[in-house]
């Protein structure tokens, strides 16, 4: 994690307009929040469920399908989603995808119950981010995150974070795909630290 997230603003001061030196409206936290958990869904979502396409999955690919839907709605039953994943580590063996694949969306719904029992609402699109001059770079992290290549994703986001620019997009869309490894992992402190600090610099912006 950059050293620069040890120096967050205080966010309780006031914003003051440069135009006007007036204060300003002061953001709010939770929603600038909604404006990026649809688009860290969508990451977690690419990881968790890339096969969810297929027109005629097998039974227990039904079974994590419907999980997944519970997961991504706002009015979703978290327990029911928990209770349909039982039944993929039931009957499912450590070495299928469907298993671990099932452990990280568990991961997810840990995170969500714990930082994020809110969601955005249905048929949000959030934040449209533009990637900048570290564009070939997000694309690359974005198929590590996928794969699970998550020391690769990692180093390569560092990469990106030291040598993103200021007015591109880039810092968030590297904080955002480092916020969906780490929950996938199973750190969920650790990702939604990252997920804070997207926060906290966007309020400051």
């Amino acid at each position: 994690m950059q050293q620069e997230k040890s120096h967050k603003s205080d966010l309780s001061s006031p914003f003051v307009d440069q135009e006007t030196g007036k204060k300003a409206e002061v953001p709010s936290t939770l929603s600038i929040e909604q404006e990026f958990l649809p688009v860290l869904w969508y990451l977690l979502a690419d990881r968790i469920a890339p096969q969810l396409c297929c027109r005629y999955p097998p039974p227990l690919e039904q079974i994590f399908k419907a999980a997944v839907r519970e997961v991504s709605y706002n009015d979703g039953d978290l327990d029911k989603a928990v209770t349909l994943l039982r039944e993929i580590f039931r009957n499912a063996s450590a070495e299928e995808m469907i298993f671990e694949q099932a452990g990280q969306l568990l991961n997810i719904i840990e995170w969500r119950r714990t930082y994020h029992p809110s969601w955005f609402v249905q048929g949000c699109k959030g934040r449209r981010l533009k990637p900048g001059k570290c564009s070939a770079y997000i694309s690359h992290a974005m198929v590590l995150l996928q794969t699970g290549s998550d020391d690769e994703a990692l180093d390569l986001t560092q990469k990106i974070l030291d040598s993103s620019e200021p007015e591109s997009d880039d810092e968030y869309l590297a904080y955002l795909i480092r916020t969906a490894v780490f929950i996938c992992k199973g750190e969920i402190s650790h990702g939604e630290a990252e997920f804070a600090y997207i926060i906290s610099k966007s309020l400051t912006n």
